[in-house]
């Protein structure tokens, strides 16, 4: 999970990064201060793709309905989730088997 999220903060701030976080050279850090890699970011999507796809959700997202009774393609709002895993359980087992290396 926290790899999953570091690599999805990574890709949220390159997408959003202001010019001013860029270096001189007009190449963009991340959040450690290191420069974004395109390497890096193959290696988060591609992780993040595995994630989705080891861990699906088999969730059914209805297709949305216009007003004229036609489906419309889906959109995930308002959809409850079949089953999601305990956030803090996971951060709380983390902190607790935390080790320095």
């Amino acid at each position: 999970m926290f790899h999953q999220l570091h690599c999805l903060a990574t890709i949220r701030e390159f997408a959003y990064l202001p010019d001013a976080m860029r270096m001189p050279n007009g190449k963009p850090l991340d959040h450690d201060g290191v420069t974004f890699s395109p390497f890096h970011m193959d290696h988060c999507f591609n992780y993040l793709r595995q994630a989705i796809e080891c861990f699906a959700d088999p969730t059914v997202e209805w297709a949305k309905i216009n007003e004229h009774g036609e489906r419309r393609g889906i959109q995930g709002w308002g959809i409850p989730h079949y089953e999601c895993r305990d956030h803090d359980s996971l951060e709380e087992f983390a902190l607790e088997h935390h080790t320095v290396h």
